[in-house]
């Protein structure tokens, strides 16, 4: 008889995999210089993955200005990384940041990585 965790490990990919929507994940790497522009930022690397959108918020930031702020899942699976902040995600032609990260379980596994994003 399986446990429970080992019953619900693919869910959040078989979720993502039916309903999610086609996004670039950007993980930033270590600092690397670059001799052509004198440059030192980030080496990042690019993952295309599917993402499942929860929610996305828009509010006014006091003035003409309007904040947009996602709620996006990630399964474990199909990003073979953990995310952090720092890194950001391209979803429809907009770049969002990494501005919070919540892992979730079935028992000990982590099945999904929830996270809050914004619109830069």
């Amino acid at each position: 008889m399986a446990t429970f965790d080992a019953l619900f490990r693919g869910v959040g990919k078989d979720l993502v995999d039916l309903f999610g929507s086609a996004c670039i994940y950007h993980q930033a790497g270590t600092l690397g210089y670059d001799p052509a522009t004198g440059d030192v930022s980030p080496v990042v690397t690019d993952y295309t993955v599917k993402v499942g959108v929860e929610q996305v918020t828009r509010s006014e930031e006091g003035g003409a200005g309007e904040a947009l702020e996602a709620i996006m899942w990630f399964s474990h699976v199909t990003l073979p990384l953990e995310p952090r902040t720092g890194d950001s995600v391209t979803y429809q032609s907009r770049v969002w940041k990494v501005v919070g990260v919540e892992p979730e379980y079935a028992g000990d596994a982590i099945i999904a990585f929830k996270l809050r994003v914004r619109a830069s």
